[in-house]
């Protein structure tokens, strides 16, 4: 299909510099300044600026060409990176400088995580959504492999500080594949108030009973994914005495294994199961947290992530399906950044409480995000219309 292989490539490219980055931020912050809180406000900042400003963003990309606005993010997160390593080398990076250029850099990321979502159903049919969608999970997950894996070669061949060098590479390298991908006349909005639209989509979400209920679901199980992002770092080099190659192994075999559960979750199709997939992809992740908290053999703790992997095959597609399904193809840009958000706010906070609770008990920490995703699982079943999960809300008023 025209342009879905280069936007493919692209997502991947972008997907591996963000799994990258994650795991060498947090390495960079932990060698430089020895301070997991300061790690998990600096996760916090990496996302929580670009959440708040998502409505408006998701605006501009249904009214605004969204490849150049896509591309533009890239170059602003490359550029980012290159800022923290000139700083770090020149001892000029105190840590105001840190959280305020990473969260600058934050503002512009709804533009391409959006845009990316927004992308495959419109240059792919609607009887391919769910394969699509399981080549989308596929690509966050071969990142997932790829990405923490150079992250670990990176920082023990170069240093942390240089390390952030490489995600910046890839990100200018997904930048160019965008280039010569057209999107379908059709898909674009007629002109409208940016604010106004980015009020309306908020209304539209939130009046949408599946919608609110994705919101709400996902953005509990991303408090647990956000004590976890910074846990196993600390875990790994304080509990095991390991090194960064560790951290980025852990997490590949995480990713791994979320390459078959998406690829076989896609090949059976979600239509109707969307919430089966989410409460159980949820419920799977709590024995894996709970072992976090007090496994102590690299072995045992490998196959935790497994668990981790296999978990999200299922919750990935079935998110990705449900959305897709009930919004109407005219709000995509809109409707998914704010949902997006919503989802993801879960993370930068859960990132930033765990900070203080790791650095008392690194035990701790993961038995309460094991609490929470507990309390995920059981969500899907008791929210929203689960009569007519597939059921599309058209604009109507809200144009």
């Amino acid at each position: 299909m025209p342009g879905l292989a280069r936007s493919v490539a692209s997502a991947l490219l972008a997907r591996t510099a963000a799994a990258m980055q994650a795991v060498v931020v947090v390495l960079f912050v932990l060698s430089r300044f020895h301070s997991p809180a300061l790690a998990g406000l600096t996760v916090m900042m990496a996302s929580l600026p670009g959440l708040l400003v998502s409505p408006m963003a998701g605006a501009l990309l249904d009214r605004v060409a969204r490849i150049p606005l896509m591309a533009l993010d890239y170059s602003v997160g490359g550029s980012a990176l290159l800022v923290l390593t000139v700083l770090a080398l020149t001892h000029h990076l105190p840590r105001w400088a840190l959280l305020l250029t990473v969260g600058t850099a934050a503002l512009s990321t709804p533009l391409s995580a959006t845009g990316m979502r927004a992308l495959f159903p419109t240059l792919v049919p609607r009887h391919l959504w769910d394969r699509a969608n399981a080549i989308d999970s596929g690509g966050y997950v071969v990142a997932a492999v790829m990405g923490p894996g150079l992250a670990g070669l990176a920082v023990a061949t170069l240093g942390s500080t240089v390390g952030l060098i490489v995600p910046a590479g890839l990100l200018v390298g997904a930048a160019v594949l965008l280039a010569g991908v057209r999107l379908p006349a059709s898909v674009q909005a007629e002109p409208v108030h940016l604010l106004v639209d980015a009020g309306r989509a908020l209304v539209y979400v939130w009046r949408h009973p599946t919608l609110r209920m994705l919101a709400v679901t996902v953005s509990v199980l991303n408090l647990g994914w956000g004590v976890e992002s910074v846990g196993l770092p600390v875990l790994v080099l304080r509990r095991l005495h390991g090194g960064a190659p560790t951290v980025g192994l852990l997490f590949a075999v995480m990713g791994l294994a979320g390459i078959v559960a998406a690829l076989v979750v896609g090949r059976l199709g979600s239509e109707g199961r969307e919430r089966r997939f989410l409460s159980i992809g949820c419920a799977v992740t709590v024995p894996m947290m709970a072992g976090l908290a007090v496994l102590h053999s690299e072995v045992l703790l490998a196959g935790c992530m497994v668990l981790g992997g296999l978990a999200s095959g299922p919750v990935d597609v079935g998110i990705f399906s449900l959305r897709q399904r009930v919004t109407d193809p005219q709000w995509f840009g809109r409707a998914f950044a704010v949902s997006m958000s919503l989802n993801m706010l879960g993370l930068p906070i859960g990132a930033a409480l765990a900070g203080p609770i790791l650095a008392h008990s690194v035990t701790a920490g993961f038995l309460a995000a094991a609490a929470v995703l507990l309390v995920a699982s059981l969500l899907p079943n008791l929210m929203g219309d689960r009569t007519a999960p597939a059921t599309v809300i058209h604009a109507g008023g809200h144009r």
